[in-house]
């Protein structure tokens, strides 16, 4: 099981008064904040500094107006497996450059390029595949044209194609856990990653540099959106299968930003002849990127880790 927290704010909580015998009425906006369960209505923890005299833990997520969004249950320090810090990593797209310098142009010829979409490790589809037909008095810069356009006008957008004179560069989408694939009505890459061949005409081309191979990254809207679906049962809502009428989750996670993750792993209390997959339960801590940082809020210390 999952659960994610949201500090949509450049800043985090610190140490607040309480506000009628309890402090969870005082978190700053958009921001997370830790409370000593035995005496919670202290100021909120401190956290740059570990919390050794505490054995227990609440953490609440506030939303606009201080509102409360979120609060876990009491999480016992002994129960605490593993806490880990995961820094924003920037997504990277595949990118492939096919180089046509060296072909050999005959009028009359067909050139052909073929993208097969391999983002869920299956061929053949989907698959894209552009020509281009020599005319007299073409070069290598001309076919490369050609084919840069038929890329652009193709109505199967699994790649981004761009490059000059003899060059044909072609990139994929930025990859994401919500896999996409099918045809596309604009001009947006749907390939996270994809294979490229070329016809036998184009057989002088090369591939330079080094293709650049997709990255995920981490802390990236897609990735967080993803965990809160789930977490929230956001899928559930999406696809459900009830004629029951499922009430619309709120869902926290910003389009605008970018996050470093907190994962904190507790063991629960759940017998294996219960459920063996809720042994333990995830609450992860997303915070905008630089924001632990700057502040410097080192969760695995406020632990003991």
């Amino acid at each position: 099981m999952k659960h994610i927290l949201f500090n949509n704010a450049t800043s985090s909580d610190g140490s607040t008064p309480g506000e009628g015998g309890t402090a969870y009425g005082s978190v700053a906006d958009k921001t997370i904040a830790l409370f000593n369960a035995d005496n919670i209505g202290a100021d909120s923890l401190d956290l740059t500094t570990a919390a050794t005299n505490v054995s227990n833990f609440i953490i609440v997520q506030a939303g606009p107006s201080n509102e409360l969004v979120f609060r876990t249950p009491i999480l016992a320090r002994e129960n605490i497996e593993r806490v880990k810090t995961t820094t924003y990593v920037a997504p990277v797209k595949q990118s492939t450059t096919i180089a046509l310098a060296s072909i050999s142009v005959s009028a009359g010829e067909e050139y052909t390029v073929k993208v097969v979409d391999v983002t869920n490790g299956y061929e053949p589809y989907p698959v894209q595949t552009v020509s281009y037909t020599a005319k007299t008095g073409d070069n290598a810069s001309a076919v490369a044209a050609g084919l840069r356009a038929a890329f652009t006008n193709h109505p199967r957008s699994l790649v981004e194609v761009s490059g000059a004179t003899t060059n044909v560069i072609l990139t994929g989408a930025f990859p994401s856990l919500q896999t996409q694939e099918g045809i596309s009505i604009t001009s947006s890459p749907l390939a996270q990653s994809f294979s490229t061949s070329l016809s036998e005409s184009l057989a002088g081309a090369t591939f330079t540099p080094t293709p650049t191979a997709p990255l995920f990254g981490t802390g990236t809207y897609n990735h967080v959106r993803y965990l809160e679906e789930n977490s929230q049962a956001g899928q559930g809502f999406l696809y459900r299968m009830t004629p029951f009428q499922a009430e619309k989750p709120v869902f926290y996670s910003d389009p605008a930003l970018t996050y470093d993750l907190v994962s904190i792993l507790y063991r629960t209390n759940t017998t294996p002849n219960i459920a063996k997959s809720n042994k333990y339960v995830e609450y992860i801590l997303a915070y905008e990127a630089g924001t632990l940082a700057n502040d410097s809020v080192d969760w695995e210390a406020v632990f003991g880790f």
